[in-house]
């Protein structure tokens, strides 16, 4: 039997993001978060850019382009709704900062169901204020390493 053996040493975190990019940033981890509460796709979808990635550390292949993120987001939200309307729990996200390689108490999302912390939800942006990629961490840094506010 093949056991793979995962090493994880914590996060060290880079420096911390400028003012305007800090703001930024949180405007739309905001905006996401009403967003997946209403389960509406199409205002994420809005903000963007047309060559944005959502990448997420639990699938091979990044999804690559708005409308194919789009295309995503709708069949994903409508089987969330699916789920909500039967009476399940589809969890929340949470605002939240961790400390990334790149840049220190980066703001992000904590997605929680049930008391656990399955993913992070991190948010890198463009200077024109739009998501360039979506990346859904749930090895490294470790979901549980993400502070509330």
């Amino acid at each position: 039997m093949n056991k793979k053996t995962f090493y994880y040493c914590k996060t060290v975190a880079g420096p911390a993001l400028d003012e305007k990019e800090a703001k930024s940033i949180w405007q739309l981890t905001h905006a996401v978060k009403e967003s997946r509460s209403l389960l509406d796709s199409g205002s994420i979808y809005s903000m963007l850019t047309d060559n944005a990635v959502y990448e997420a550390q639990n699938i091979e292949t990044p999804i690559a382009g708005k409308e194919n993120i789009g295309k995503y987001l709708d069949s994903r939200f409508e089987f969330l709704k699916d789920l909500r309307d039967q009476g399940q729990d589809i969890g929340e996200l949470i605002p939240a900062i961790i400390n990334l390689p790149h840049a220190k108490d980066h703001p992000c999302l904590i997605f929680e169901i049930s008391n656990q912390r399955p993913a992070l939800w991190v948010l890198s942006v463009t200077q024109d204020e739009l998501i360039q990629r979506i990346d859904i961490l749930t090895d490294a840094p470790l979901p549980s390493e993400a502070r509330k506010l």
